[in-house]
């Protein structure tokens, strides 16, 4: 979504991210992919290495050293793409430590969001 330039801008304006480096993007669009990827290489988040570059998240997930690297999973993408990219991160993460960040809201209905709720405590 547009809204991952505006956390990249962010992220890089804080004194304090220069310890933070981006090892993924995921996008299924090579073209969007490509303009984040220049973005976070100019907001020199990328730190020695450009970011490995996916087109889904389940070849994020299944990409061992690229998904070990991994600390945090940002989910910036439309709304309605939430709740299922949300659930395969948790399941990705779980037992893991890993943290996934999702923005508001975390799905449409009651029922979804008490499922992805049950995914992040177990």
């Amino acid at each position: 979504g547009q809204i991952v330039t505006h956390h990249l801008a962010a992220i890089a304006a804080r004194p304090d991210a220069c310890g933070l480096r981006l090892v993924a993007l995921v996008d299924p669009d090579p073209r969007r992919l490509d303009a984040v990827g220049a973005l976070a290489s100019t907001r020199t988040l990328a730190g020695d290495a450009a970011p490995a570059r996916f087109p889904s998240l389940d070849a994020f997930v299944a990409d061992g050293p690229a998904f070990a690297a991994a600390d945090v999973v940002f989910i910036a993408v439309p709304h309605d793409l939430h709740e299922p990219l949300a659930m395969c991160a948790l399941r990705a993460a779980a037992g893991r430590g890993l943290a996934v960040v999702l923005e508001k809201p975390l799905a449409h209905a009651a029922g979804p969001v008490a499922t992805l709720e049950d995914a992040s405590a177990g």
